[in-house]
């Protein structure tokens, strides 16, 4: 059997963190964050406790690689290159999308839900978390702005908070959220 090259192992580090993570949002959302032990995780995936801290510095470098990635997975999804000014094309698209992601993966909108209500662990990433934002918040008080409101600021958290509200919603009943009904209401409030 010949040695592994740079790319196998790159390929098996890959593999290995990326098991990981999935184990530790399972286990974050299920157990809560606080509750669930870097043991636990090493027991769930299969993998000693020495490997994972060969990957994540600690539980808060876990998790905050985590909520990192979810945002740059996400972020693409939104696509907002390019974009000068949001059209209420846009807009609905954009808010479909924020209503799309919590159904394809319930687990780790339960984690970025369950995580961002706990005292202190926001502290983790915010500033990463706002950089990834940042080009949202402009376009959204400009297309407030442009409807006529007259507290742009305002209306974007209103948006924001009916939105978050939403999508809790969605995973605490997922097989019986109303959600075309909920997004036309929406909708018609906000574009």
């Amino acid at each position: 059997m010949s040695p592994r090259t740079k790319e196998q192992f790159e390929e098996i580090r890959k593999e290995s963190k990326d098991k990981i993570l999935k184990v530790a949002v399972v286990l974050f959302a299920e157990k809560g964050y606080a509750s669930t032990s870097i043991s636990q995780i090493s027991k769930n995936a299969g993998i000693s406790k020495g490997l994972i801290y060969n990957y994540f510095e600690s539980k808060e470098d876990l998790l905050r690689q985590m909520i990192l990635g979810l945002f740059e997975e996400m972020m693409p999804r939104f696509d907002l290159k390019d974009i000068k000014k949001l059209t209420r094309e846009k807009f609905i698209e954009l808010t479909d999308v924020s209503l799309d992601i919590v159904y394809e993966n319930p687990h780790r909108w339960r984690l970025y839900t369950s995580i961002f209500t706990q005292p202190g662990i926001m502290d983790l990433f915010k500033e990463d978390l706002l950089k990834l934002t940042m080009p949202f918040i402009p376009l959204f008080i400009e297309y407030f702005k442009e409807k006529g409101h007259k507290n742009p600021e305002a209306m974007l958290r209103y948006y924001s908070a009916t939105l978050d509200g939403i999508q809790l919603h969605i995973l605490m009943d997922i097989e019986n959220f109303p959600l075309q009904d909920v997004r036309e209401l929406l909708i018609n409030q906000f574009a």
